[in-house]
């Protein structure tokens, strides 16, 4: 094999893991924690399935997470993919961004007192109807379904064997 095939096979390869996948939604205090999944794919698309997830919707008795691509997740109670915590931290009223000066707002983003950070969450053993219960008294709504905001998401590697595959093979489980 001559120096130039070698070259041009190995930039035709994708280095392959497999990554825990998952998602962290907000509502008020409150965080939701969900693992997608474990993925086996490149670093890029496992990325591409924690971005592709819209509106995450808790019921009483389940969990709806709703992707770009139309599907739909459901987790109940049964489900050991999501986990709730509760921000302790004790933070300054929301303010009126609007009636702020720019130089206002760009101190406002370094501001300590409104940052939070992973200790300041603790995890709270509650089951899909006690959260929504509880969501319900707090916020004096009557909905039949809370939405939770996007707040970030992860990608773990959940080993140290790579595999490296050609670009154009079909890797995703």
């Amino acid at each position: 094999m001559l120096r130039s095939d070698k070259v041009k096979n190995k930039e035709n390869l994708n280095v392959v893991d497999e990554y825990s996948v998952g998602i962290i939604n907000d509502y008020d205090e409150f965080d939701l924690r969900i693992e997608l999944g474990l993925f086996t794919t490149t670093k890029d698309k496992a990325t591409e399935i924690a971005n592709s997830t819209g509106l995450v919707a808790l019921y009483s008795d389940k969990i709806n997470i709703h992707f770009d691509n139309g599907e739909i997740k459901t987790l109940t109670n049964d489900s050991n993919q999501y986990e709730f915590r509760r921000c302790t931290k004790e933070l300054p009223p929301p303010l009126d961004i609007s009636k702020l000066t720019p130089k206002e707002k760009s101190e406002l983003i370094f501001n300590e007192a409104y940052m939070t950070t992973y200790e300041d969450y603790k995890p709270l053993n509650w089951d899909l109807k006690k959260t929504y219960d509880y969501l319900r008294q707090t916020t004096s709504r009557d909905d039949e379904y809370f939405t939770f905001s996007s707040s970030a998401y992860f990608v773990i590697p959940t080993s140290d064997q790579r595999i490296k595959c050609r670009k154009e093979d079909s890797y995703v489980l």
